[in-house]
């Protein structure tokens, strides 16, 4: 398993979950201001939260978190708080193998969100979520209390993934990169059953006996690793070409 982070200083693991907003912005996860990421704190306070205001792609580092306690109070930090705050705190108090937590409202998953289909194998991404993907159907409206948001870790249960009914999803992880990972591949999954079903081609999922051996996690270590180290390198290769191109214009308008 992907270490938790449980050792690294807050810094440090501020400075990863910064790039798991940003991953999952670049990756179809950014909607307007809204959406959260969380991680534990690694004293025990709490966790941290991106705070509201921003998007995720706007998220630049530390500055941009808030120490929450369980009962949502602020430690440490300044800005909006999400009305959301109890979905990461109830399922961290339901989950103590879950060390960060995603609340988004990628397109494709939030669509996928308002049927009554189940995903399934359309892709392989398809296959890791199918059979083990849990449902939120208790309200639309945001996880603004300690009630909902219990209910919501009541219904994602020992899954890594939940749809939220007319609303988006809530993915997690025992560690940074394995919650940003999920939320990837969840969205991707979403999207490849919706563009087949949109087809009008005749198609078929994933048969059960084709589907990958799966662990506690519905995507092995060894990809974990390997995916978020793949989005961390096209994160950067973003960000350099965008300071490439700024520094451009800059010359272009000094002439």
């Amino acid at each position: 398993m992907m270490s938790d982070g449980s050792g690294q200083p807050v810094s440090e693991r501020l400075a990863e979950v910064t790039e798991a907003c940003r991953v999952l912005a670049m990756e179809g996860h950014n909607d307007l201001t809204r959406g959260q990421v969380s991680v534990r704190d690694p004293d025990g306070r709490g966790l941290w939260l991106k705070r509201g205001g921003i998007s995720l792609a706007e998220v630049r580092g530390p500055e941009d978190f808030l120490l929450l306690g369980f009962d949502g109070k602020v430690l440490a930090g300044s800005g909006a708080r999400h009305a959301e705050w109890p979905v990461h705190t109830e399922i961290y108090r339901a989950r103590p193998d879950v060390h960060a937590i995603g609340h988004t409202h990628p397109y494709h998953a939030s669509l996928l969100a308002a049927t009554e289909a189940e995903l399934v194998g359309v892709t392989r991404e398809g296959t890791l979520f199918q059979g083990r993907l849990a449902h939120y159907a208790v309200t639309a409206n945001l996880i603004a209390t300690p009630q909902l948001g219990a209910g919501l870790a009541d219904a994602l249960g020992t899954e890594f993934a939940v749809l939220m009914r007319n609303h988006g999803i809530t993915f997690c992880g025992r560690a940074i990169g394995e919650c940003a990972v999920i939320g990837v591949l969840f969205e991707r999954a979403c999207r490849a059953q919706l563009v087949v079903n949109a087809s009008g081609l005749e198609w078929s999922p994933s048969r059960p006996m084709d589907q990958e051996t799966r662990g506690v996690s519905p995507v092995s270590d060894r990809d974990i690793l390997r995916f978020w180290n793949y989005y961390r390198r096209k994160l950067a290769r973003a960000r350099r070409r965008a300071a490439r191109l700024g520094a451009a214009s800059t010359r272009r308008h000094a002439c």
